[in-house]
């Protein structure tokens, strides 16, 4: 049996990180659950359902995807 190889959150140092995430502006991250949850886990509200999203932030992702 192989040893597991645990891997350090980028933003709390944590050995437990589980998501790897591309930010604009900080480059490749590896997030614990906490920390992927309060920076970019989408939205929801009291009963588990996605808030929507505002026009704005609409704007915001398709200029995104447009300069792709």
């Amino acid at each position: 049996m192989s040893p597991k190889v645990l891997l350090r959150c980028s933003l709390c140092g944590k050995f437990h990180a589980a998501y790897l995430v591309v930010d604009a502006e900080l480059g490749q991250l590896r997030l614990c659950y906490s920390c992927w949850q309060s920076k970019y886990a989408p939205p929801v509200d009291a009963e588990g359902q996605p808030k929507p999203v505002s026009q704005r932030a609409e704007k915001d992702i398709r200029s995104q995807k447009r300069r792709k």
